[in-house]
């Protein structure tokens, strides 16, 4: 098994710009919500459909 560093502090590389840092946290944090939203309406889905 490969040798992986976490890192916990900071995981985006510290060479981006805070212009770049900026941008890929947008992009983190919508495609977050669109899973997430995917999630519920899966679960949503289940629940309505569970027998009782």
């Amino acid at each position: 098994m490969p040798n992986v560093e976490h890192r916990k502090e900071n995981p985006m590389p510290s060479n981006w710009s805070p212009a770049e840092k900026k941008i890929a946290r947008r992009a983190f944090d919508a495609a977050l919500q669109r899973e997430l939203a995917e999630v519920m309406r899966a679960l949503k889905s289940m629940i309505a459909t569970k027998p009782q």
